[in-house]
């Protein structure tokens, strides 16, 4: 299995409170949506402000691609890019 973790940054005027409710009603719905994908969810940094971890455990990166081609994702990903600044993409296998 896989893991992707993504350093995100909100944006200038961008509340914390209200990025963290659009996460909760409408990101997580729909991304936990995507075939392959075990796990997904988005962690606040304890140490920098405005500061968030995207972490996603992958069990079929096919599946995951397959399921993220179209235009419902496509404006999902374009209402992330809205929010937040990704500044760090890491990736690796877990450990088992």
């Amino acid at each position: 299995m896989q893991v992707l973790i993504q350093k995100i940054s909100l944006k200038s005027g961008v509340k914390p409170d209200e990025f963290e409710k659009w996460v909760h009603e409408h990101l997580y719905p729909r991304i936990r949506k995507l075939r392959g994908l075990k796990e997904y969810y988005v962690t606040r940094a304890s140490n920098l402000e405005r500061t968030y971890f995207e972490v996603s455990h992958i069990e079929n990166l096919d599946s995951i691609l397959a399921s993220s081609q179209g235009p419902d994702h496509s404006k999902l990903v374009k209402e992330v890019m809205q929010r937040a600044d990704v500044s760090a993409v890491l990736a690796g296998d877990i450990l088992a």
